[in-house]
């Protein structure tokens, strides 16, 4: 497992082919021998997604001229996902309590979720941590590659 300085950095708009940068990411992971397990790599193109679509559309609330800030690192034998917005932030404390990793209730049916908050529950189940900034504008998430 390769321990690197910064992976790719990417500045991210809603005219940006978020598909397409995403397939990047994982090709240059798998190419580089960083992770070559498909599982895995699935479980990062979901939470690259989710970040990417959150920032733009409820961050920038679509501002085509707001951009998202992207930064993928390699950290031992993680992946570090940073993504920040130029939005206002929101309550990410309120977010995180209701969401516990050693909660039944998470089992539930995601049917019966508003459709808004289950990005993140998804990516907090797939990653090791989340943690925001202050504002609620920037988060950065771990992952385990192995």
């Amino acid at each position: 497992m390769k321990s690197s300085k910064p992976f790719k950095l990417f500045v991210v708009n809603k005219n940006t082919n978020i598909r397409t940068l995403i397939e990047e990411i994982l090709k240059s992971l798998f190419d580089e021998g960083i992770c070559t397990k498909q599982d895995i790599l699935f479980e990062i193109k979901v939470i690259l997604n989710e970040l990417i679509q959150n920032a733009i559309c409820h961050g920038n609330k679509n501002d085509v001229i707001k951009s998202v800030k992207l930064n993928v690192k390699i950290e031992g034998d993680n992946i570090c996902i940073v993504v920040e917005d130029e939005g206002e932030g929101y309550n990410f404390k309120q977010l995180l309590s209701s969401i516990n990793k050693n909660d039944e209730s998470i089992n539930c049916d995601v049917q019966d979720l508003k459709e808004s908050g289950r990005g993140m529950i998804l990516v907090t189940n797939l990653s090791e941590k989340i943690s925001f900034n202050a504002k609620g504008n920037r988060v950065e998430v771990i992952k385990r590659l192995r």
